[in-house]
This record gives C-alpha cells, structure tokens and sequence, in this order.
C-alpha cells in the first residue's frame, strides 16, 4: 500500500490545481479533541482569551491546519455516511458515495 501511495505523490507533485486527500484510520474526534486541548493551554497561558475563539482562531490548533476546506468528499466504500470524518472540514462539501 505504500509504494501505491508513494506512486500517486509522484504523479501528483507538479499538480497546482487540485489537492488530493487520502485518510486513513483517520478520526476527526480525536483531532478536535487534541485542538480542544491546546485550545484551553493557549488560555491558561494567556497567549489567547476564551472570547477571542472564533473559526478561524480554531484552525490553527487542528491537526489539519494546512489542508484547504474540501470542495468534494468521495466515499468509495458503499457506505453512505462520513463516520467521524473530516468533520471540521467538509462542513460545505459535496459528497459522492460509491
């Protein structure tokens, strides 16, 4: 499965117009709980305040901080659901179950 994956980087790192996403035993609980958690470390540092949290204050503490929002998620498994899964981003993507 590697050298699968290490075969598509290949054929995709000129690409300047999409961006491919590829998750695996991927749960986004866990992300916003870890950004929750840092969250609450930047306040009691006090290198933020509770009432400056906003969207896009949020970002940056997720794992996923330098993914662009998706336009499109494409479920190929059968399943017609997004268990636990890029929760924060697909917010207003389009979905393809497969």
């Amino acid at each position: 499965m590697q050298a699968e994956f290490d075969y598509v980087e290949r054929l995709a790192e000129t690409n300047r117009r999409l961006n491919l996403t590829i998750s695996l035993s991927y749960r986004g609980r866990d992300k916003i709980v870890a950004a929750a958690r840092a969250m609450a470390e930047a306040v009691r540092a006090g290198t933020i305040q509770p009432n400056d949290l906003d969207e896009a204050r949020v970002k940056p503490f997720l794992w996923t901080r330098t993914m662009i929002d998706r336009d499109l998620l494409i479920r190929m498994s059968g399943e017609k659901r997004i268990p636990n899964f890029l929760l924060w981003q697909c917010n207003c993507s389009e979905f393809s179950f497969s």
